[in-house]
C-alpha cells in the first residue's frame, strides 16, 4: 500500500512478482474483489468518495517505495474488519442497486476476460519505396515500349521515302 496526496490510498497487487497468465476465459476466472468505502478516511480534497481502478502491465507504470528502513508494504491491525455484503440473483433496477451500494457502501468487482482471442492491428506504410520503383519502372517501359514501337514504324516509312526519292533521281 501507498499514499499519494492526489488520491490517497493506493493498493497494488502482484507488484514486483513472476507474471501469472490466465488459461480460461470466463466471469469465474478472473480476480473478484470486494472494495469498502470509508468516507471517514477520505480526503478533504477529494470532491466525491469512489474509488479508481487501473489495470496495467507490472512494469508500466513506474512505482518508488521508501528506501530502508522503510517496508514494502504498510502492515495496520486497525483495517481488519468484517464485510457484509448483499447478493441478489433476482434482476433489480438500477435506482435500487445505487440504493444498495449507498447503504452498504461497497463495490463488488469481477475482472476477467470475456474470451482468450485477440486482434492484432498492423498499420503498413500505403506507398513504400518499392513500390515506387516498381511504378517508375513501369512508366518508362511504357515509354520505351511506345518509342521502340515508334521507331519501327517510322523505318519503313523513312525507307520508304528515301527508295521513292532515290529511285526519282
Amino acid at each position: 500500500m501507498q499514499y499519494y496526496p492526489g488520491s490517497g490510498n493506493c493498493f497494488t497487487f502482484n507488484f514486483n512478482e513472476s507474471t501469472r497468465k490466465v488459461h480460461k476465459a470466463g466471469s469465474d476466472k478472473g480476480l473478484q474483489l470486494v472494495l469498502k468505502l470509508n468516507t471517514t478516511e477520505f480526503l478533504i480534497t477529494s470532491v466525491s468518495p469512489g474509488f479508481l481502478l487501473v489495470i496495467h502491465a507490472p512494469n508500466e507504470i513506474e512505482t518508488t517505495l521508501r528506501p530502508y528502513p522503510y517496508s514494502d508494504c504498510l502492515m495496520n491491525p486497525e483495517s481488519d474488519y468484517s464485510v457484509e455484503t448483499h447478493h441478489s440473483r433476482k434482476h433489480q433496477d438500477l435506482e435500487s442497486v445505487l440504493n444498495m451500494f449507498g447503504e452498504y457502501r461497497t463495490a463488488d468487482i469481477h475482472i476477467f476476460f470475456r474470451t482468450l482471442d485477440f486482434a492484432r492491428y498492423e498499420r503498413l506504410p500505403s506507398y513504400t519505396v518499392l513500390m515506387l520503383i516498381s511504378d517508375i519502372a513501369q512508366f518508362l517501359g511504357l515509354w520505351l515500349g511506345f518509342s521502340a514501337i515508334t521507331f519501327f514504324e517510322i523505318l519503313p516509312l523513312v525507307i520508304a521515302v528515301c527508295r521513292s526519292h532515290f529511285k526519282k533521281s
